[in-house]
């Protein structure tokens, strides 16, 4: 890189039109781009809230659908007879089952509350994202628009 004699050039810093100004006024590459990413965060947020919508209601398909079994199961051992030690097993073999179920509901509660949980966190920051960019876009906007 070769080195110049910069006081020869002649242009003088009160000469220059606008030397605060570094880009043009038409140029709308900076708003666009903060116009972009307002619109993935916006898209980031409603994703986010579906997302726990969606957790919620397969939690709710879960626990009923285990309800079923077990309410199935439990009419079949009011119906069925106890005659022999194969029935008796097999009863208890079907109660087992029940507590299982009962078991499996209970880590589906916690598992949809961690996962709903983990979820709104990550809403929450998109949505303080979401409104700090607006109010840097906002600002932008009132500063360009004061020129």
């Amino acid at each position: 890189m070769a080195l110049q004699d910069i006081s020869k050039i002649k242009t003088s810093i009160n000469q220059m039109e606008n030397p605060e100004k570094t880009w043009e006024a038409s140029d709308n590459s900076l708003q666009n781009n903060g116009k972009e990413k307002l619109a993935v965060l916006r898209e980031e947020v409603v994703e986010l809230n579906s997302m726990i919508k969606g957790r919620e209601k397969l939690g709710v398909e879960i626990f009923k659908e285990a309800e079923k079994i077990k309410l199935d199961i439990g009419n079949f051992l009011e119906n069925k007879d106890v005659d022999d030690e194969d029935a008796v097993r097999e009863r208890n073999g079907l109660r087992q089952k029940q507590v299982d179920i009962c078991e499996l509901q209970l880590k589906e509660r916690v598992s949809c509350w961690q996962d709903t949980a983990k979820i709104k966190q990550e809403l929450r920051e998109r949505e303080r994202e979401l409104a700090d960019r607006e109010g840097r876009v906002e600002m932008l906007e009132g500063l360009m628009g004061d020129e």
